[in-house]
């Protein structure tokens, strides 16, 4: 009841009583410290590939569009609960990977890896959800990946527009995927980029 009064996503609210704003408000709004820490460290990891490569205003766009997805499917799927968190723009994030893959195939060290590990991590995250886990909206985890890889590939460029060097150089040094590069590569990435 408190997060409904607070703005959060409620179906009941939304249909009945035409507010619209709480499919966007609800992303703002949290469960909890840990919650918010999750959401955002999670975030920021995808942020520090994306954001440098497509710009602001793309990203945040992608955010946006992944949030209000997972609301709108979270929303229809399941219209009895009131929910909160920004997991959908997440999973969003995680969707347009797949796009910003193929986008830089060419500036990706290995990107057939890449675009593996990419889909294993979307896939195991979505299935692990899936299974016991109370509280946790997975129709909006689902609709944010559909509406991430929905934008990402509306927005593909085939121009590519800055240093394949920043691209490898954010992918090794980002926690999700260091482990694809050897130490010696990681070195070498952040030497030549500094170079240029």
């Amino acid at each position: 009841r408190v997060f409904s009064s607070l703005g959060a996503l409620d179906t009941n609210k939304v249909r009945n009583y035409g507010e619209m704003f709480r499919v966007v408000w609800g992303m703002f709004l949290h469960g909890g410290w840990m919650h918010l820490l999750l959401n955002v460290s999670c975030q920021a990891q995808t942020l520090w590939i994306l954001e440098p490569a497509w710009g602001f205003l793309r990203t945040l766009s992608l955010w946006i569009v992944g949030g209000v997805s997972g609301s709108l499917l979270s929303a229809v799927a399941n219209p009895c609960t009131v929910t909160v968190g920004s997991s959908g723009a997440f999973y969003g994030l995680l969707g347009a990977l797949v796009p910003f893959s193929i986008e830089y195939w060419d500036h990706i060290a290995s990107p057939a890896w890449f675009l593996f590990c990419v889909s294993v991590l979307v896939m195991v995250a979505q299935f692990g959800n899936m299974v016991g886990v109370q509280g946790v909206d997975n129709n909006a985890h689902l609709g944010g990946l559909i509406g991430g890889l929905l934008f990402g590939f509306a927005t593909i460029r085939s121009v590519h527009a800055f240093r394949w060097q920043g691209v490898a150089e954010r992918m090794a040094s980002s926690t999700l995927f260091w482990w694809m590069f050897p130490a010696e590569k990681r070195r070498s990435l952040r030497e030549d980029n500094l170079q240029r």
